[in-house]
Protein backbone atom coordinates (compact mmCIF):
# COMPACT_ATOMS: atom_id res chain seq x y z
CA UNK A 1 0.00 0.00 0.00
CA UNK A 2 2.79 2.46 0.84
CA UNK A 3 4.54 1.81 -2.20
CA UNK A 4 1.38 2.65 -4.26
CA UNK A 5 0.40 5.83 -2.59
CA UNK A 6 4.29 6.61 -3.22
CA UNK A 7 3.52 6.19 -6.77
CA UNK A 8 0.29 7.87 -6.77
CA UNK A 9 1.61 10.75 -5.14
CA UNK A 10 4.74 10.91 -7.59
CA UNK A 11 1.96 10.94 -10.52
CA UNK A 12 -0.23 13.44 -8.97
CA UNK A 13 2.97 15.14 -8.16
CA UNK A 14 3.95 15.06 -12.13
CA UNK A 15 0.84 15.75 -13.11
CA UNK A 16 1.08 19.36 -11.83
CA UNK A 17 4.33 19.81 -12.41
CA UNK A 18 4.21 19.10 -16.19
CA UNK A 19 1.05 18.31 -17.26
CA UNK A 20 -0.50 15.02 -18.06
CA UNK A 21 1.41 12.41 -19.82
CA UNK A 22 1.60 8.66 -20.98
CA UNK A 23 4.33 6.62 -19.95
CA UNK A 24 7.08 6.09 -22.19
CA UNK A 25 6.81 9.53 -23.48
CA UNK A 26 9.25 12.84 -22.90
CA UNK A 27 7.84 14.67 -20.12
CA UNK A 28 8.75 18.41 -20.40
CA UNK A 29 8.42 19.40 -17.08
CA UNK A 30 11.38 19.02 -14.34
CA UNK A 31 12.28 21.41 -11.48
CA UNK A 32 15.45 23.74 -12.80
CA UNK A 33 17.70 22.44 -9.45
CA UNK A 34 17.23 18.54 -9.95
CA UNK A 35 20.00 17.08 -12.31
CA UNK A 36 17.94 13.87 -12.53
CA UNK A 37 15.87 11.53 -10.56
CA UNK A 38 14.92 7.75 -10.30
CA UNK A 39 11.90 6.39 -8.81
CA UNK A 40 11.59 2.84 -7.81
CA UNK A 41 8.70 0.81 -8.20
CA UNK A 42 9.37 -1.34 -5.56
CA UNK A 43 10.83 1.11 -2.97
CA UNK A 44 8.24 3.96 -4.04
CA UNK A 45 11.00 5.86 -2.80
CA UNK A 46 12.22 9.16 -5.04
CA UNK A 47 16.23 9.05 -5.60
CA UNK A 48 18.44 12.25 -6.43
CA UNK A 49 21.35 11.23 -8.29
CA UNK A 50 22.72 14.39 -8.50
CA UNK A 51 22.49 17.82 -8.35
CA UNK A 52 24.00 20.77 -10.09
CA UNK A 53 23.34 23.73 -6.95
CA UNK A 54 21.40 25.24 -5.55
CA UNK A 55 17.38 25.46 -6.75
CA UNK A 56 16.55 28.16 -9.07
CA UNK A 57 14.03 30.81 -7.84
CA UNK A 58 11.53 28.80 -10.13
CA UNK A 59 11.98 25.33 -8.50
CA UNK A 60 9.66 22.97 -6.13
CA UNK A 61 9.75 25.06 -3.31
CA UNK A 62 8.14 27.96 -5.32
CA UNK A 63 4.57 26.11 -5.88
CA UNK A 64 2.59 24.71 -8.84
CA UNK A 65 2.68 27.97 -10.25
CA UNK A 66 6.41 28.20 -10.36
CA UNK A 67 6.97 24.66 -10.57
CA UNK A 68 4.68 24.68 -14.11
CA UNK A 69 7.10 27.74 -15.43
CA UNK A 70 10.30 25.66 -14.72
CA UNK A 71 9.18 22.83 -16.95
CA UNK A 72 9.32 24.81 -20.00
CA UNK A 73 13.29 25.09 -18.93
CA UNK A 74 13.97 21.40 -18.76
CA UNK A 75 13.54 17.86 -20.69
CA UNK A 76 12.70 14.87 -18.78
CA UNK A 77 12.49 11.90 -20.43
CA UNK A 78 10.86 8.72 -18.69
CA UNK A 79 11.67 5.39 -18.89
CA UNK A 80 9.65 2.35 -17.39
CA UNK A 81 12.08 0.00 -16.98
CA UNK A 82 11.00 -3.86 -16.83
CA UNK A 83 8.05 -5.12 -14.67
CA UNK A 84 8.86 -3.17 -11.44
CA UNK A 85 7.52 -0.09 -13.17
CA UNK A 86 10.88 1.48 -12.59
CA UNK A 87 10.63 5.26 -13.52
CA UNK A 88 13.86 6.88 -14.73
CA UNK A 89 14.01 10.63 -15.33
CA UNK A 90 17.27 11.38 -16.88
CA UNK A 91 18.22 15.03 -17.40
CA UNK A 92 19.69 16.52 -20.69
CA UNK A 93 20.24 19.65 -22.98
CA UNK A 94 16.96 20.76 -24.36
CA UNK A 95 16.46 19.96 -28.06
CA UNK A 96 17.37 22.56 -30.40
CA UNK A 97 14.62 23.37 -33.55
CA UNK A 98 16.59 22.35 -36.81
CA UNK A 99 18.03 25.64 -39.08
CA UNK A 100 19.92 23.77 -41.38
CA UNK A 101 17.01 22.74 -43.29
CA UNK A 102 15.59 26.31 -43.42
CA UNK A 103 19.36 27.57 -44.62
CA UNK A 104 19.27 24.82 -47.28
CA UNK A 105 16.20 26.59 -48.35
CA UNK A 106 17.29 29.83 -48.86
CA UNK A 107 20.53 28.96 -50.28
CA UNK A 108 18.25 26.81 -53.13
CA UNK A 109 15.96 29.53 -53.80
CA UNK A 110 18.86 31.81 -54.08
CA UNK A 111 20.67 30.20 -56.69
CA UNK A 112 17.71 29.53 -58.48
CA UNK A 113 17.35 33.26 -58.76
CA UNK A 114 20.77 34.00 -59.83
CA UNK A 115 20.25 31.18 -62.83
CA UNK A 116 16.77 32.75 -63.72
CA UNK A 117 18.34 36.25 -64.43
CA UNK A 118 21.10 34.47 -66.25
CA UNK A 119 19.18 32.65 -68.52
CA UNK A 120 17.03 36.28 -68.62
CA UNK A 121 20.74 38.25 -69.38
CA UNK A 122 21.63 35.80 -72.17
CA UNK A 123 18.36 35.89 -73.78
CA UNK A 124 18.78 39.64 -74.01
CA UNK A 125 22.51 39.49 -75.35
CA UNK A 126 20.83 37.08 -78.37
CA UNK A 127 18.23 39.08 -79.58
CA UNK A 128 20.84 42.53 -79.55
CA UNK A 129 23.11 40.22 -81.69
CA UNK A 130 20.13 39.31 -83.71
CA UNK A 131 18.70 42.40 -84.35
CA UNK A 132 22.64 44.12 -85.00
CA UNK A 133 23.78 41.64 -87.35
CA UNK A 134 21.65 39.02 -88.75
CA UNK A 135 18.21 41.67 -89.09
CA UNK A 136 19.95 44.41 -91.43
CA UNK A 137 20.89 41.17 -93.53
CA UNK A 138 17.27 39.63 -93.97
CA UNK A 139 16.17 42.84 -94.97
CA UNK A 140 18.38 44.04 -97.41
CA UNK A 141 17.32 43.69 -100.81
CA UNK A 142 18.79 40.78 -102.96
CA UNK A 143 21.79 41.17 -105.70
CA UNK A 144 19.66 39.85 -108.47
CA UNK A 145 16.32 40.15 -109.08
CA UNK A 146 14.14 37.98 -111.24
CA UNK A 147 12.58 39.79 -114.37
CA UNK A 148 9.08 40.26 -114.32
CA UNK A 149 6.67 38.18 -114.69
CA UNK A 150 4.58 38.48 -118.12
CA UNK A 151 0.50 38.06 -117.41
CA UNK A 152 0.34 37.35 -121.28
CA UNK A 153 1.07 33.46 -121.81
CA UNK A 154 -0.65 30.73 -123.33
CA UNK A 155 -1.06 27.09 -121.74
CA UNK A 156 0.38 24.51 -124.28
CA UNK A 157 -0.14 20.84 -124.24
CA UNK A 158 2.24 19.03 -122.00
CA UNK A 159 5.17 18.12 -124.28
CA UNK A 160 7.82 15.19 -123.57
CA UNK A 161 11.11 16.43 -121.82
CA UNK A 162 13.74 16.86 -124.78
CA UNK A 163 17.05 16.44 -124.72
CA UNK A 164 18.73 19.40 -125.30
CA UNK A 165 22.36 20.24 -126.45
CA UNK A 166 23.60 23.33 -124.50
CA UNK A 167 26.60 25.87 -126.39
CA UNK A 168 29.40 27.32 -124.63
CA UNK A 169 28.01 30.54 -122.73
CA UNK A 170 29.76 32.41 -125.06
CA UNK A 171 28.94 31.13 -127.97
CA UNK A 172 25.26 31.73 -126.93
CA UNK A 173 25.71 35.31 -126.01
CA UNK A 174 26.94 35.73 -128.80
CA UNK A 175 24.43 34.69 -131.22
CA UNK A 176 21.79 37.28 -128.67
CA UNK A 177 23.63 40.50 -129.38
CA UNK A 178 23.94 39.63 -133.07
CA UNK A 179 20.57 38.53 -132.71
CA UNK A 180 19.50 41.77 -130.38
CA UNK A 181 21.48 44.23 -133.19
CA UNK A 182 19.43 42.64 -136.14
CA UNK A 183 16.49 43.80 -134.65
CA UNK A 184 16.98 47.61 -133.78
CA UNK A 185 18.95 47.71 -137.21
CA UNK A 186 15.57 46.61 -138.82
CA UNK A 187 13.36 48.74 -136.40
CA UNK A 188 15.39 52.44 -137.03
CA UNK A 189 15.72 51.65 -140.63
CA UNK A 190 14.46 54.11 -142.66
CA UNK A 191 12.42 56.21 -139.95
CA UNK A 192 13.21 59.62 -138.70
CA UNK A 193 15.58 59.80 -135.10
CA UNK A 194 13.46 60.55 -132.87
CA UNK A 195 14.47 62.98 -129.85
CA UNK A 196 15.82 61.40 -126.58
CA UNK A 197 15.35 63.17 -123.42
CA UNK A 198 18.13 62.42 -121.62
CA UNK A 199 20.08 63.99 -124.49
CA UNK A 200 23.32 66.12 -123.78
CA UNK A 201 22.86 70.15 -123.85
CA UNK A 202 23.81 70.83 -127.60
CA UNK A 203 24.25 75.01 -126.51
CA UNK A 204 25.93 76.50 -123.24
CA UNK A 205 22.61 78.46 -122.85
CA UNK A 206 20.73 78.50 -119.15
CA UNK A 207 17.69 78.03 -120.87
CA UNK A 208 16.08 76.35 -123.91
CA UNK A 209 18.50 75.63 -127.24
CA UNK A 210 16.71 75.74 -130.56
CA UNK A 211 18.34 72.86 -132.05
CA UNK A 212 17.48 70.53 -128.51
CA UNK A 213 14.21 68.69 -130.44
CA UNK A 214 12.25 67.85 -127.09
CA UNK A 215 9.48 68.98 -125.89
CA UNK A 216 7.63 69.98 -129.30
CA UNK A 217 6.01 67.50 -132.26
CA UNK A 218 5.31 70.53 -134.17
CA UNK A 219 8.86 72.30 -134.36
CA UNK A 220 10.17 68.16 -134.70
CA UNK A 221 8.29 67.43 -137.37
CA UNK A 222 9.37 70.79 -139.41
CA UNK A 223 13.15 71.27 -138.07
CA UNK A 224 15.77 69.65 -139.85
CA UNK A 225 19.11 69.97 -138.91
CA UNK A 226 20.77 68.50 -141.43
CA UNK A 227 19.90 71.31 -143.68
CA UNK A 228 22.85 73.67 -145.11
CA UNK A 229 21.67 76.85 -145.17
CA UNK A 230 25.11 78.51 -146.70
CA UNK A 231 26.14 77.44 -150.19
CA UNK A 232 29.76 76.30 -150.69
CA UNK A 233 31.87 75.82 -153.50
CA UNK A 234 31.13 72.58 -154.15
CA UNK A 235 27.57 72.22 -155.77
CA UNK A 236 27.37 68.46 -155.60
CA UNK A 237 25.78 69.16 -152.25
CA UNK A 238 22.84 70.14 -153.68
CA UNK A 239 19.73 67.83 -154.26
CA UNK A 240 19.28 68.21 -158.04
CA UNK A 241 15.41 68.00 -157.15
CA UNK A 242 15.78 71.56 -154.92
CA UNK A 243 18.09 72.59 -157.68
CA UNK A 244 15.86 72.25 -160.41
CA UNK A 245 12.66 73.60 -158.37
CA UNK A 246 14.49 77.05 -157.33
CA UNK A 247 15.62 77.46 -160.84
CA UNK A 248 12.36 78.19 -162.05
CA UNK A 249 11.08 80.38 -159.32
CA UNK A 250 12.55 83.38 -161.75
CA UNK A 251 14.03 82.18 -164.81
CA UNK A 252 16.72 84.24 -166.08
CA UNK A 253 18.37 84.69 -169.95
CA UNK A 254 21.36 83.29 -170.88
CA UNK A 255 22.99 80.02 -171.82
CA UNK A 256 25.47 80.19 -168.21
CA UNK A 257 25.00 77.18 -166.28
CA UNK A 258 24.97 77.50 -162.20
CA UNK A 259 28.44 75.92 -161.98
CA UNK A 260 29.65 78.74 -164.20
CA UNK A 261 28.18 81.13 -161.79
CA UNK A 262 29.47 79.48 -158.97
CA UNK A 263 33.32 79.23 -160.16
CA UNK A 264 33.26 83.29 -160.97
CA UNK A 265 31.49 84.50 -157.45
CA UNK A 266 33.98 82.73 -155.35
CA UNK A 267 36.66 84.31 -157.30
CA UNK A 268 35.54 87.67 -155.34
CA UNK A 269 34.26 86.47 -152.31
CA UNK A 270 35.80 83.57 -149.83
CA UNK A 271 33.93 80.39 -149.13
CA UNK A 272 32.06 80.86 -145.92
CA UNK A 273 33.48 80.73 -142.82
CA UNK A 274 30.47 81.26 -140.10
CA UNK A 275 29.97 78.45 -138.09
CA UNK A 276 26.75 77.11 -138.13
CA UNK A 277 26.71 74.24 -135.89
CA UNK A 278 25.92 75.03 -132.47
CA UNK A 279 28.63 74.57 -129.72
CA UNK A 280 28.03 73.25 -125.87
CA UNK A 281 30.76 75.92 -124.58
CA UNK A 282 28.81 78.49 -126.97
CA UNK A 283 25.21 80.42 -126.24
CA UNK A 284 24.56 82.25 -129.86
CA UNK A 285 21.81 84.68 -129.15
CA UNK A 286 20.28 86.06 -132.31
CA UNK A 287 18.05 89.62 -132.92
CA UNK A 288 15.93 88.94 -136.13
CA UNK A 289 14.54 92.72 -136.54
CA UNK A 290 11.96 92.82 -139.50
CA UNK A 291 10.88 95.91 -140.48
CA UNK A 292 7.32 96.54 -139.67
CA UNK A 293 5.72 100.02 -138.10
CA UNK A 294 5.55 98.23 -134.50
CA UNK A 295 8.74 98.74 -133.98
CA UNK A 296 7.74 102.68 -133.70
CA UNK A 297 7.61 103.73 -130.65
CA UNK A 298 8.64 100.25 -128.78
CA UNK A 299 12.18 100.99 -126.91
CA UNK A 300 13.40 97.87 -128.06
CA UNK A 301 16.84 99.39 -129.91
CA UNK A 302 18.89 98.21 -126.35
CA UNK A 303 17.68 94.79 -125.96
CA UNK A 304 18.20 93.98 -129.82
CA UNK A 305 21.76 95.57 -129.68
CA UNK A 306 22.51 93.38 -126.52
CA UNK A 307 22.35 90.17 -128.72
CA UNK A 308 25.32 88.71 -130.19
CA UNK A 309 24.04 88.49 -133.63
CA UNK A 310 21.69 91.23 -135.34
CA UNK A 311 20.31 90.26 -138.88
CA UNK A 312 18.29 93.36 -140.03
CA UNK A 313 17.15 93.19 -143.81
CA UNK A 314 16.84 94.61 -146.78
CA UNK A 315 16.49 98.52 -146.78
CA UNK A 316 15.70 98.79 -143.24
CA UNK A 317 17.52 101.63 -141.52
CA UNK A 318 19.11 102.35 -138.10
CA UNK A 319 19.97 106.32 -137.87
CA UNK A 320 17.24 108.04 -136.44
CA UNK A 321 15.90 104.95 -134.83
CA UNK A 322 18.02 103.96 -132.35
CA UNK A 323 15.92 103.94 -129.38
CA UNK A 324 13.46 101.84 -131.04
CA UNK A 325 15.51 99.74 -133.59
CA UNK A 326 18.76 99.87 -132.31
CA UNK A 327 22.26 100.57 -133.97
CA UNK A 328 24.11 97.55 -134.42
CA UNK A 329 23.80 94.81 -137.16
CA UNK A 330 26.13 91.41 -137.87
CA UNK A 331 24.42 90.12 -141.01
CA UNK A 332 22.46 92.36 -143.32
CA UNK A 333 19.95 90.06 -145.90
CA UNK A 334 19.17 91.45 -148.98
CA UNK A 335 18.93 90.59 -152.68
CA UNK A 336 19.62 92.75 -155.70
CA UNK A 337 16.00 94.64 -156.11
CA UNK A 338 16.24 95.88 -152.25
CA UNK A 339 20.72 96.32 -152.05
CA UNK A 340 22.42 98.59 -149.91
CA UNK A 341 25.42 99.43 -149.00
CA UNK A 342 26.71 97.14 -146.30
CA UNK A 343 29.11 99.03 -143.43
CA UNK A 344 32.22 97.32 -142.46
CA UNK A 345 32.82 94.28 -140.07
CA UNK A 346 28.80 93.45 -140.70
CA UNK A 347 28.11 90.27 -143.59
CA UNK A 348 26.13 90.49 -146.65
CA UNK A 349 23.87 87.75 -146.92
CA UNK A 350 22.44 87.25 -150.43
CA UNK A 351 18.90 85.68 -150.87
CA UNK A 352 19.47 84.46 -154.70
CA UNK A 353 15.74 84.16 -155.73
CA UNK A 354 17.18 83.21 -159.15
CA UNK A 355 20.66 82.50 -161.15
CA UNK A 356 20.76 86.04 -162.29
CA UNK A 357 21.09 87.39 -158.58
CA UNK A 358 24.16 84.88 -158.02
CA UNK A 359 25.67 86.57 -160.98
CA UNK A 360 24.97 90.43 -159.80
CA UNK A 361 26.55 89.37 -156.85
CA UNK A 362 29.96 89.13 -158.58
CA UNK A 363 29.13 92.15 -160.54
CA UNK A 364 28.44 94.20 -157.91
CA UNK A 365 31.86 93.71 -156.18
CA UNK A 366 33.38 93.75 -158.96
CA UNK A 367 33.13 95.20 -162.44
CA UNK A 368 29.77 96.67 -161.93
CA UNK A 369 28.66 95.66 -165.30
CA UNK A 370 24.91 94.31 -164.55
CA UNK A 371 22.69 97.12 -164.22
CA UNK A 372 19.43 94.99 -164.30
CA UNK A 373 17.40 92.50 -163.70
CA UNK A 374 13.76 92.07 -164.18
CA UNK A 375 14.02 96.13 -162.64
CA UNK A 376 16.83 98.65 -162.58
CA UNK A 377 19.20 97.52 -159.39
CA UNK A 378 22.53 98.89 -157.66
CA UNK A 379 25.38 98.48 -159.84
CA UNK A 380 28.00 98.56 -157.24
CA UNK A 381 27.75 98.12 -153.41
CA UNK A 382 29.96 98.34 -150.43
CA UNK A 383 30.17 95.22 -148.54
CA UNK A 384 33.44 93.21 -146.79
CA UNK A 385 33.96 90.51 -149.38
CA UNK A 386 35.57 88.32 -146.56
CA UNK A 387 32.24 88.48 -144.95
CA UNK A 388 29.91 88.20 -147.95
CA UNK A 389 27.68 84.66 -147.56
CA UNK A 390 25.01 83.44 -149.95
CA UNK A 391 21.94 81.35 -148.99
CA UNK A 392 22.24 77.78 -150.40
CA UNK A 393 19.09 77.30 -153.15
CA UNK A 394 17.96 74.21 -151.54
CA UNK A 395 16.94 75.83 -148.10
CA UNK A 396 14.70 77.92 -150.31
CA UNK A 397 13.01 74.59 -151.03
CA UNK A 398 13.65 73.02 -147.18
CA UNK A 399 11.69 76.05 -145.93
CA UNK A 400 9.13 76.35 -148.73
CA UNK A 401 7.69 72.60 -148.20
CA UNK A 402 8.01 72.77 -144.57
CA UNK A 403 7.49 75.54 -142.98
CA UNK A 404 5.66 77.93 -145.30
CA UNK A 405 4.23 74.56 -146.36
CA UNK A 406 3.53 75.91 -150.36
CA UNK A 407 1.40 78.82 -149.56
CA UNK A 408 2.65 81.33 -151.41
CA UNK A 409 5.07 80.94 -154.68
CA UNK A 410 8.40 80.89 -152.09
CA UNK A 411 8.91 82.15 -148.93
CA UNK A 412 9.42 86.27 -147.72
CA UNK A 413 12.53 87.55 -146.71
CA UNK A 414 11.74 87.89 -143.65
CA UNK A 415 10.49 83.84 -143.15
CA UNK A 416 13.79 82.71 -144.59
CA UNK A 417 15.69 85.13 -141.85
CA UNK A 418 13.87 83.32 -138.95
CA UNK A 419 14.48 80.15 -140.61
CA UNK A 420 18.19 80.55 -141.33
CA UNK A 421 18.54 82.20 -137.34
CA UNK A 422 17.20 78.98 -135.91
CA UNK A 423 20.17 76.79 -137.97
CA UNK A 424 22.57 79.03 -136.77
CA UNK A 425 21.48 80.78 -133.50
CA UNK A 426 20.74 78.92 -130.09
CA UNK A 427 18.45 81.28 -129.09
CA UNK A 428 16.08 83.80 -131.07
CA UNK A 429 14.37 86.71 -130.76
CA UNK A 430 11.93 88.35 -133.50
CA UNK A 431 10.79 91.87 -133.26
CA UNK A 432 9.28 94.21 -136.11
CA UNK A 433 6.83 91.35 -137.64
CA UNK A 434 3.32 91.40 -138.33
CA UNK A 435 1.02 94.50 -138.35
CA UNK A 436 1.30 97.48 -135.73
CA UNK A 437 -1.17 98.31 -133.20
CA UNK A 438 -3.90 99.35 -135.77
CA UNK A 439 -3.59 96.41 -137.98
CA UNK A 440 -1.78 98.66 -140.44
CA UNK A 441 1.30 96.76 -142.56
CA UNK A 442 3.69 98.93 -143.19
CA UNK A 443 7.75 99.39 -142.67
CA UNK A 444 8.81 101.46 -139.50
CA UNK A 445 10.42 104.40 -141.69
CA UNK A 446 7.36 105.02 -143.97
CA UNK A 447 5.37 108.04 -143.10
CA UNK A 448 2.03 106.34 -144.93
CA UNK A 449 0.67 104.09 -142.46
CA UNK A 450 -1.62 102.65 -144.78
CA UNK A 451 1.08 101.82 -147.79
CA UNK A 452 0.56 98.05 -147.08
CA UNK A 453 3.38 97.30 -148.31
CA UNK A 454 3.91 93.97 -146.99
CA UNK A 455 0.39 92.65 -149.03
CA UNK A 456 1.30 94.24 -152.18
CA UNK A 457 3.02 91.12 -153.22
CA UNK A 458 1.79 88.40 -154.51
CA UNK A 459 4.28 85.81 -154.12
CA UNK A 460 3.82 86.01 -150.46
CA UNK A 461 1.60 84.84 -148.18
CA UNK A 462 1.49 86.90 -144.79
CA UNK A 463 -1.10 85.90 -143.35
CA UNK A 464 0.26 82.02 -143.24
CA UNK A 465 3.52 82.99 -142.14
CA UNK A 466 2.48 85.09 -139.49
CA UNK A 467 0.56 82.29 -138.29
CA UNK A 468 3.87 80.08 -138.59
CA UNK A 469 5.88 82.57 -136.34
CA UNK A 470 3.24 82.79 -133.46
CA UNK A 471 3.10 78.83 -133.68
CA UNK A 472 7.36 79.45 -133.11
CA UNK A 473 6.65 81.39 -130.12
CA UNK A 474 4.00 79.20 -128.45
CA UNK A 475 6.31 76.36 -128.74
CA UNK A 476 9.28 77.96 -127.12
CA UNK A 477 11.18 78.15 -130.04
CA UNK A 478 11.69 81.99 -130.83
CA UNK A 479 10.75 84.82 -128.40
CA UNK A 480 8.57 87.75 -130.08
CA UNK A 481 8.55 90.87 -128.83
CA UNK A 482 5.47 93.25 -129.86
Amino acid sequence: MTGSRSRETAAEREKELCGHAPRGRSLCLAPSGLSGWKSSGDSGRVRRRSRSGPPAAGGLHGGESEGRGLCAQRNIQMTAAGRTGQLTAVRGPAPRRKARPVAMLLRRKLCAAVLVAAVLLLMLASQSIHRRHFLPMLMAPPITQAPPISTNFEIKPTEPPAIMKLNPPIKILAEQEEQQKEKEDNATKDQPVLYVQNQQRQCGCSGSCVSELGGSDWFRKRYDPKQEPLLAENISGVEPAALQWWLGLQRSGGDVTLEDVMSQMFQVISPPSLDTKPLRSRCRSCAVVGNSGNLRESGHGERIDSHSFVIRMNKALTRGFEKDVGNRTTHHFLYPESAVDVDGGVSLVLLPFKLRDLEWLTSALSTGHIKTTYMRVKERIQADKDKVLVVNPAFFKYVHDRWTEHHGRYPSTGMLAIVFALHVCDQVSVFGYGADREGNWHHYWEKNRHAGAFRKTGVHNADFETEIIQQLAIEGKITLHR
